[in-house]
């Protein structure tokens, strides 16, 4: 049975990511309409290109014609980066305010009926403005903001303009390099623009529930790492869950990364501790067929033959706007050369 704090921690969770998930869908609509305008564009290219193509014109006029559309690009998406920017901004500003608000939440249900009142008379509520102040990823000098409104565009329309040159080399039909165009080029884009609004969500939400636990330290003791764990979960969120952690340490998921914390408030007099399946536990509950699918065949031997514990799935890496963050360990992360024999018996 799932313990009652561990379904509201898991309730509260899942409103964030509706909320979040609302801010990803405005934002593909509004890449939808730049894909659109672009797609006008880029058919105007692929007949001009096919043009000088059967007219003999050489890769001067090609790429005097690829270059205008670059521009064009980077304008385009430049436009939308800023609306982005704002989007994600507002968002994390909503995801603090909801962070603290269920950050308090929490803190209450952790308690008795009868202790409730007493506990929050002494709880310390914090502004959102205090909590935005002590995020530095929302400032206009930020790496964020930096990467969204002055590179974006810019970066979207050189992937794609090396795409295109490289197809020049290559020799490819002009239609193929074209549409290969949209398809990579633009789709990257939206891609890393999506992981851009639900991480920044998600860290601002975080954050705020930090701050409020180290504000009210003399009710908070501590907070679990929980994974959200189904056949999405990846290796180092299953392995960090269950671990114990200080009101002042950060839950430094991945990106995109789905995991909370559940608060460890003081103990009552009678009250029964937090009792929790850890993700190692729930892990090795598998049947074995779940656990090697999970973690590929290579990694599946190498654990089972006690080459690494299953706590060394999570290892760190540094993000210019985060920075340190946790991420699934590689079969190659854990056993460097010697992992290759793993790949070859799998294989």
């Amino acid at each position: 049975m799932v313990p009652p704090i561990i379904a509201i921690t898991e309730a509260l969770r899942n409103e964030h990511l509706r909320q979040v998930d609302q801010v990803v869908k405005r934002l593909i609509e509004a890449y939808g309409m730049l894909y659109r305008k672009l797609g006008a564009q880029q058919a105007a290219l692929v007949a001009e290109l096919e043009t000088l193509a059967e007219g003999g014109a050489g890769k001067r006029a090609y790429l005097r014609r690829v270059e205008a559309l670059l521009q064009q690009i980077e304008a385009e998406v430049g436009r939308y980066a800023i609306y982005a920017d704002q989007e994600i901004q507002r968002a994390a500003r909503e995801a603090i305010d909801l962070g603290l608000k269920h950050a308090a939440r929490e803190v209450q249900l952790s308690f008795p009926q009868w202790a409730q009142a007493r506990i929050m008379g002494a709880f310390n509520r914090l502004p959102v403005a205090a909590i935005e102040a002590m995020l530095g990823f929302l400032g206009d000098q930020s790496p964020l903001h930096t990467s969204l409104v002055d590179q974006f565009g810019r970066e979207v329309a050189k992937r794609i303009g090396d795409k295109l040159v490289e197809g020049i080399a290559l020799g490819y039909n002009p239609r193929k390099v074209a549409y290969a165009l949209v398809r990579e080029g633009l789709g990257e884009g939206l891609t890393w623009s999506m992981t851009t609004a639900r991480t920044a969500q998600l860290w601002a939400y975080r954050e705020a529930q930090r701050a409020s636990d180290v504000a009210n330290s003399h009710i908070v003791q501590g907070w679990v790492w929980v994974a959200a764990k189904d056949s999405r979960v990846c290796l180092s969120c299953l392995a960090m869950d269950g671990t114990e952690h200080r009101p002042e340490e950060v839950l430094n998921d991945h990106h995109n990364g789905r995991c909370a914390r559940v608060v460890k408030t003081i103990t009552l007099p009678g009250a029964a501790p937090l009792q929790y399946p850890t993700g190692y536990e729930w892990f090795t509950g598998l049947p074995e067929a779940r656990q090697r699918a999970q973690m590929g065949s290579a990694m599946y031997d190498a654990w089972k033959a006690g080459k690494f514990q299953f706590k060394d799935l999570s290892v760190p890496y540094e993000d210019k706007v985060y920075g340190e963050m946790l991420r699934a360990a590689s079969l190659k992360d854990l056993l460097g050369d010697a992992a290759k024999e793993y790949y070859r018996k799998a294989a």
